[in-house]
Formats: structure tokens, C-alpha cells, sequence
């Protein structure tokens, strides 16, 4: 007769420990959805920019190289890619992630991306952006909110050469 509670007490004391597990585990999938998200607004930005050659260049020597604006162009487009992140950015806003995203154009071949260290071996544009993401039950284990996401990629020039 002693044991008659034990299911119930064990329920009540166990209850938390499995709600906060639980979400943990989805803030976890939300912050790798969020990655994958990040990625391909940072992949099609990089591909946007990596169309703007130099055509003064490429008329004296039949070279392709990038041209300086292709920085720019990367910008927007990649604050065009993540404005439907908004919401889930934290403290900041998609032009402040994008004007402050590191940004390098490589016109010397071979090289290596400067943030990722992938080998390049034609003309390309490389950037690397840090995004902050506010999780909702994280906190409720005792962690940081506000995780920051970091995303490096690289683009290459295509040519038939």
C-alpha cells in the first residue's frame, strides 16, 4: 500500500526534465534549419555577384575577372534573400548583416578562400556572414538566447576555357 503514489510522484518530478529536453531538441532543428536557410541566401548572393566581370579587362586580354562591384551586388541581394529571416534575427536587421558581411574578391588564380580555405582555381567571390538568431525555449536550460550562425561560401567564375 506504501507504493500506490510512486507513478505519480516520479510523473511530476520527471515532467520538466523531459519538457526541456524536448525543447531543446527543436530549438536545435530550428537553428539547422536556419543554417541551411543562411546558406542558400549566402549561395545565391555569391552567384548574383559573381555575374558582374570586368569588361574593360576582358576586352584587352580575353580574361574574365570580377569586377569591384560585384561586392555590392552581393549585398543586396543577399539582404533580399534574408529579409523573410527577419523575424528571427536577432537584434539586428538584414542590411546590418549584409553591409557588414566580410566580402573578398579573388581575380588571382590559384588561390584559397580567405575564410573557408577552399581551393580556388579560377576568378571568384568569397564572403562570410555572422547572423544572430534568437532560439525561444533554450533559455529555459540556462543557455544563451541569441546563438550566432556562421556561414562562409565562394563563388567562381564559369567559363568554357
Amino acid at each position: 500500500m506504501k507504493q500506490r503514489g510512486q507513478s505519480t510522484l516520479y510523473t511530476i518530478l520527471l515532467m520538466p526534465t523531459l519538457l526541456m529536453a524536448m525543447s531543446l531538441v527543436a530549438d536545435v532543428g530550428s537553428l539547422q534549419v536556419h543554417r541551411v536557410q543562411l546558406g542558400w541566401a549566402n549561395d545565391m548572393a555569391l552567384v548574383d555577384a559573381v555575374t558582374e566581370v570586368d569588361p574593360g579587362f576582358y576586352a584587352e586580354t580575353g580574361r574574365l575577372r570580377l569586377d569591384a562591384g560585384a561586392v555590392n551586388v552581393f549585398r543586396q541581394y543577399l539582404m533580399l534573400n534574408l529579409e523573410p529571416l527577419r523575424a528571427q534575427i536577432a537584434g539586428t536587421t538584414p542590411s546590418l548583416v549584409a553591409s557588414s558581411a566580410e566580402v573578398a574578391i579573388v581575380n588571382s588564380t590559384p588561390a584559397t578562400n580567405p575564410f573557408s580555405g577552399h581551393v580556388l582555381d579560377r576568378p571568384a567571390i568569397c564572403a562570410r556572414i555572422r547572423v544572430p538568431f534568437r532560439t525561444s525555449l533554450v533559455a529555459l536550460a540556462g543557455f544563451n538566447p541569441v546563438q550566432t550562425l556562421t556561414i562562409s561560401g565562394d563563388a567562381e567564375i564559369k567559363s568554357d576555357t
